[in-house]
C-alpha cells in the first residue's frame, strides 16, 4: 500500500513538474511573441515614419517650389502687366495647374502623338516610316523642303535634343 502511495506520489510531482515546465515555456514563448510583434511594430512604425517623413518633405518642396513660381509670375503682373493681360495669365497659370495635376498622363499621351521628320537621301521620312501611309505628303520647291498634313491637322512645332524637327499633332 505505501508502494502505491509513494507511485501515486511520484506520479503527482512529475505531474506538478511537467505542469509548471510547459507553464514556463508557455511564459517564455509569450515574452518571445511579444518582443517579436513588439519589433514588428516598431519597425513598421519606423517605416510608416519615414516614408511619410519623406513624401511631406517631397511635397514642401514642390510646394516652395509652386509658391516661388506664383510669386514671380504675380510680381511680373503687377509691375509689368495691363488688366486683359492679368486675366490672361490667370487663366494660364490655371490651365497649367491643371496639366501639371494631370502630368504622367499627358506626357504618356504626348509622347504617342511626337511626329519626328528627319531627311535622308533627299527623302522625308516620319517616325522611320514613309509619310504617305499617314496621309502626309511632301513637296520640294526651290530647294525647300515642305511638308502637307490632311487638312484640319492641329500641330505644335518641337526640336529634339538631336536638333531635329519634330512635329507634335494634336486631337
Amino acid at each position: 500500500m505505501q508502494n502505491h502511495g509513494a507511485q501515486k506520489n511520484s506520479g503527482l510531482n512529475l505531474a506538478n513538474r511537467l505542469k509548471s515546465q510547459m507553464d514556463t515555456e508557455a511564459q517564455q514563448s509569450k515574452k518571445i511573441m511579444q518582443h517579436v510583434f513588439s519589433n514588428l511594430k516598431e519597425e513598421l512604425q519606423q517605416s510608416m515614419t519615414e516614408e511619410l517623413s519623406s513624401m511631406q518633405r517631397a511635397l514642401m518642396t514642390e510646394t516652395a517650389e509652386y509658391k516661388k513660381l506664383q510669386d514671380s509670375i504675380f510680381h511680373q503682373m503687377k509691375t509689368q502687366l495691363k488688366l486683359p493681360v492679368i486675366i490672361s495669365m490667370t487663366l494660364t497659370i490655371l490651365i497649367c495647374g491643371i496639366i501639371i495635376a494631370g502630368t504622367s498622363t499627358w506626357f504618356h499621351l504626348e509622347k504617342k502623338k511626337l511626329v519626328i521628320l528627319r531627311q535622308t537621301n533627299n527623302e522625308l521620312t516620319l517616325n522611320n516610316q514613309q509619310l504617305d501611309k499617314w496621309g502626309i505628303s511632301t513637296l520640294s520647291y526651290e530647294g525647300n523642303h515642305y511638308v502637307i498634313f490632311p487638312k484640319g491637322t492641329k500641330l505644335q512645332e518641337r526640336t529634339t535634343k538631336d536638333g531635329s524637327m519634330a512635329l507634335l499633332i494634336m486631337e
